[in-house]
């Protein structure tokens, strides 16, 4: 019988390793590291058949912790046009912390960046409209479902335009300390966020809008 426990645990370990998704690569580690563990407790080796034990708690940690990501969750209507269109990068469970992380802000002829200095905040337009302007001059508008600001989180480089609230708007910021605790914290999300403002960029640019701001 424990010859067939050791076959059965590496087996699975196997099985695992062959695996491509890694909800089932940690579920296949699960059992493999039990079943040696079994196997290793009926042989009286105390140090190994622990290792196992351990090995078992930290990949039915990650197993559950994933399980929870991938559950379904339900973007709002009102965010679902944003999901849908400016951070279908992220899934819903992604995106939903991340707005969570943002500020809501009612806005009248604000100043979001300014040309020259590193802006303080990812600004990006809920409903309303804003004026990109290098100068005096007006070179793009910015509508709903547009960043302000992300050229410079991109670059590190201080923005080569000025952004302006046109009238009154709703907008949402992510303060920089925010956007650091991210980078160091969720670098995850971090990397799905970049791919969200990687998008905005090209779409800037494919329309030939200003992608410095």
């Amino acid at each position: 019988m424990s010859a067939y426990l050791v076959h059965l645990g590496y087996g699975l370990m196997l099985a695992a390793l062959l695996a491509r998704d890694v909800l089932r690569l940690r579920m296949l580690l699960v059992a493999a590291q039990a079943v040696l563990a079994v196997y290793t407790f009926r042989l009286g080796v105390p140090a190994i058949w622990r290792w196992n034990l351990l090995f078992v708690a930290i990949n039915a940690y990650w197993a559950v912790r994933i399980l929870r990501e991938r559950r379904a969750v339900t973007v709002p209507e009102a965010l679902r046009p944003l999901h849908e269109d400016t951070f279908r990068a992220m899934s819903p469970s992604e995106f939903l912390r991340f707005w969570g992380l943002g500020t809501p802000v009612e806005a009248r002829d604000a100043v979001l960046t300014t040309e020259g200095d590193f802006p303080d905040a990812l600004w990006i337009v809920v409903r309303g409209r804003a004026a990109v302007r290098r100068g005096a001059t007006t070179i793009a508008r910015l509508t709903d479902g547009q960043f302000a600001g992300e050229m410079s989180l991109v670059t590190g480089r201080p923005a080569n335009a000025t952004v302006v609230v046109e009238g009154g708007a709703t907008l949402r910021s992510w303060g920089a300390p925010v956007l650091r605790e991210l980078e160091g914290a969720e670098p995850r999300l971090w990397s799905r966020l970049q791919a969200v403002l990687g998008t905005d960029l090209v779409g800037k640019v494919r329309r030939g809008d200003p992608v410095d701001a």
